[in-house]
């Protein structure tokens, strides 16, 4: 590209403003020799040229995201071509892709995970900015903010009804609100120590329960009418960082800094097994939801379980059997959240790398990455079966709705 000589002056003045302003001196003067511009002459083109780059890497990344989005969509169309029909349900194919169709900001501070309402398109989403932000992800507003914790609000799950959401944090406390007027309508306490996770047992269990899980080591469970502890449950070694019930409740499934997953027997509160394979910290875990996923992983019949870890990888897991089914390498970092598609064929996973990787569990690889998906490390995920919508929330202090 030729540069008329209007130009040459204005980019020759910008340098020597540049550099100038930075200090280098002795730089300056030889290019000032050089170029013949003086410094009177370049003060006009102050901040010009961290204005041109901040533009250039603005226009890259928005060309990355179009190159991305037009290699989802002609993918798309090749699909249509062969006679496929994307359908909205739960049998669905449809994957997230980009551009996001919303991104939620007003949070203060990092995103620590989220939950989607189980009937209205209601996303609730805690932050190390001490709340709990209740968003409509079909429109993109904010609804409101429930104030009550006094630290890291650390985990949201709603009831199986909606009519209930507990929160868990670094205040050492679980918070259960009703979804009527917002109100805190319990304070639970007994963990010793920041309290990371926190969930509900589903309908078909009859129980009006909650279990927590806390860098005590611990997983708590509670009665949600009476807020006493019934239960504690003993056997990692090292911080608990999340816990999960099966859709079924008879079983739930822990995962731990100490690199191990544990799933126990919910009628009996004793520990069924532990699945040793992570080299690193177990941050997330997740139910496969149906018998689909284990006819496409080829399970021999058991439950599917997934985790995701600092040693970068995502595993699934036999329960039947507890045996490693395989795992999937394609995070640079931290994988920080997994989820099942609902309709068992794909497994979703989010990490430090901010990408959110889609996995094909019939062919056992990788089927479509979304790169960039956040300005910063990806630390949630959760996929809605209803209208196959994803979230994900971030460092950067947002939730992106695909």
């Amino acid at each position: 590209m030729v540069l008329t000589n209007r130009q040459k002056s204005s980019l020759h003045g910008a340098i020597l403003q540049y550099l100038i302003d930075s200090g280098l001196s002795q730089t300056a003067e030889v290019f000032e020799k050089e170029s013949g511009i003086t410094p009177e002459a370049s003060k006009k083109e102050a901040g010009k040229l961290e204005q041109k780059w901040t533009a250039v890497m603005r226009l890259q990344k928005k060309i990355m995201e179009l190159e991305q989005n037009e290699k989802f969509l002609k993918e798309e169309l090749e699909t249509a071509s062969q006679g496929g029909r994307r359908k909205k349900d739960a049998n669905s194919l449809a994957v997230p892709r980009p551009p996001q169709k919303h991104a939620l900001k007003g949070h203060r501070a990092t995103v620590t995970s989220l939950d989607i309402h189980p009937v209205y398109s209601q996303v609730a989403s805690t932050s190390e900015d001490a709340t709990v932000k209740l968003w409509d992800y079909e429109s993109g507003e904010f609804e409101r903010s429930l104030k009550g914790h006094t630290d890291v609000v650390q985990c949201v799950s709603y009831s199986p009804s909606g009519h209930m959401i507990a929160t868990c944090s670094a205040d050492l406390t679980v918070k259960l609100w009703e979804t009527d007027g917002y109100n805190c309508v319990k304070t639970l306490k007994g963990h010793e120590h920041n309290i990371s996770s926190v969930c509900w047992m589903p309908m078909s269990s009859g129980k009006d329960h909650v279990l927590s899980s806390s860098r005590d080591k611990s997983i708590k469970v509670w009665d949600a009418s009476t807020g006493f502890c019934l239960k504690t449950l003993t056997g990692h070694d090292e911080w608990v960082r999340r816990v999960k019930v099966h859709e079924k409740g008879a079983i739930a499934a822990s995962c731990s800094n100490d690199k191990t997953i544990k799933v126990w027997k919910l009628d009996t509160y004793k520990l069924q097994g532990t699945l040793h394979g992570h080299s690193h910290v177990v941050e997330d875990i997740a139910f496969a939801p149906s018998v689909d996923a284990k006819k496409e992983a080829g399970s021999g019949g058991g439950m599917l379980l997934a985790s995701a870890g600092r040693d970068k990888s995502v595993k699934v897991w036999d329960l039947g059997t507890e045996q490693l089914l395989y795992s999937f390498d394609g995070h640079d970092n931290w994988a920080r959240g997994v989820c099942f598609h609902p309709n068992g064929t794909y497994l979703i996973s989010v990490g430090d790398d901010k990408n959110l990787i889609i996995w094909d569990l019939k062919q056992k690889r990788e089927y479509k990455r979304i790169s960039q998906a956040h300005d910063h490390f990806i630390t949630s995920l959760q996929m809605n079966s209803r209208d196959l919508v994803t979230i994900t929330g971030s460092v950067d202090h947002t939730l992106h709705v695909w």
